[in-house]
């Protein structure tokens, strides 16, 4: 196990939450994910570049951690915690960047970190609906009109 990817994990599942999150279900049909899922896929794409289930456990538990430093030791679970009514997505990204920095904290300083994780943002398209003067087009032409093909 490595802390240079408990942070790689850590940092690409707060840039998902970041993106958009959600609270009661894993993720949404607009790419919204919660807490919990945002460190499974995040594992998940960083399988290839040999992060492991041992590095992600580690993520997970230092969540917990900071969760129950945080909010009090009643909290053992992330979908729990994240699923509280009274839970803001500007806390669940608070509880990412203390994790980040207490992981980056037991890196020691001749350790480079050799890849940084880069997201690319997700853009959101919103399609306008039809002129009333115009004919309603199918949704493709709409989208060509919008990208210019």
């Amino acid at each position: 196990m490595s802390s240079a990817e408990v942070v790689q994990i850590l940092t690409l599942a707060r840039s998902k939450v970041e993106n958009r999150w959600v609270q009661n279900k894993a993720y949404d049909s607009y790419g919204g994910v919660c807490m919990g899922h945002a460190l499974d896929t995040s594992l998940s794409e960083l399988l290839r570049v040999g992060i492991t289930m041992e590095d992600r456990q580690h993520a997970c538990d230092t969540v917990v951690r900071m969760i129950q430093r945080r909010y009090g030791h009643h909290w053992r679970s992330i979908p729990e915690w994240n699923d509280s009514p009274t839970r803001t997505k500007g806390q669940v990204l608070a509880i990412f960047d203390e994790a980040i920095a207490l992981v980056e904290s037991m890196i020691p300083p001749e350790v480079e970190v050799v890849e940084k994780v880069v997201v690319p943002r997700i853009h959101t398209v919103v399609i306008p609906p039809p002129a009333p003067e115009e004919a309603p087009k199918s949704i493709l032409d709409r989208v060509k009109d919008l990208v210019g093909v």
